[in-house]
């Protein structure tokens, strides 16, 4: 799988369901690893495309951000 496939599946993950946790995400996402979507989603946080919110320790709630073209 190509990096474009890899963001297209993550941004429609987020698009259906906009206020997931980190792993809502891996889950909606089966055809990655937890690898794949952590590293992205760390990508995309750091571009501003999505906001990473601690929820609380080793829980993170992914939010779109400024930047993310949906």
């Amino acid at each position: 799988m190509n990096q474009r496939d890899i963001v297209r599946q993550i941004y429609e993950a987020i698009r259906q369901s906009p206020n997931s946790d980190v792993e809502e995400i891996v889950l909606a996402c089966s055809d990655l690893t937890w690898n794949q979507v952590f590293l992205e989603l760390d990508r995309m946080s750091r571009l501003g495309k999505v906001v990473l919110k601690q929820e609380r320790p080793g829980r993170y709630r992914v939010t779109p951000g400024s930047e993310l073209q949906i």
